[in-house]
């Protein structure tokens, strides 16, 4: 194995690892934010604590939003953000998703076993997400998954690859510095007296 493909290969391996553990982390974050957004505002109430979010909400009472601001808030429509998501669509995209289809989708699948039909199609619904976010890299694991011959990655696409790694160990880090992370793990009453704490200033 040469010096390119042995690159190719901890690339794919570190990007693997590094999706999995920010979707682990996102997902904890996701499901212990309501939990302390409620305890925290409950906290507020209790100590007379005014957030710096209901300070906010109360200037935006008696300020006027300004045409500026407007702009920046604005958020498209679906129609255009479906036209937007098209333009974006690349060929290299593309060429692996309709090879992925083509061994996956639920209509190649009628005569498998019910076990294989919903892992499969489980992948294709991973597939298509991939594919709508033009995300080529995971498209690309999943093609090697499944067997599917790729072409091979240029020293350019594994640099994007091994960036893409990073970029998945940025965000796993703000999930566990987040407040919200770091409740699910607070157990005593003095810790989240602290954390409310520093969260409120």
């Amino acid at each position: 194995m040469g010096k390119l493909e042995k690159r190719h290969e901890a690339a794919i391996l570190r990007l693997r690892f590094t999706k999995a553990d920010c979707e682990y982390h996102q997902m904890v974050a996701e499901i212990t934010g309501p939990e302390f957004d409620r305890d925290f505002l409950e906290w507020c109430a209790q100590n007379d604590i005014i957030t710096a979010q209901q300070q906010a909400e109360q200037q935006a009472k008696i300020s006027p939003v300004s045409e500026e601001q407007a702009k920046e808030n604005f958020i498209p429509d679906a129609e255009e953000a479906e036209e937007s998501t098209k333009k974006r669509k690349n060929i290299s995209v593309m060429k692996i998703f309709k090879k992925i289809a083509a061994k996956i989708h639920p209509d190649k699948l009628t005569n498998a076993s019910q076990e294989r039909q919903e892992s499969m199609g489980e992948l294709y619904t991973l597939a298509t997400k991939a594919m709508e976010e033009n995300d080529w890299y995971s498209l690309y694991v999943i093609a090697m998954d499944l067997d599917i011959r790729v072409p091979k990655m240029t020293k350019e696409q594994i640099n994007v690859i091994e960036k893409k790694a990073k970029e998945y160990e940025t965000k796993t880090k703000k999930y566990k510095n987040s407040f919200a992370f770091v409740y699910d793990d607070v157990e005593s009453p003095e810790e989240k007296e602290k954390l409310f704490r520093s969260y409120a200033h």
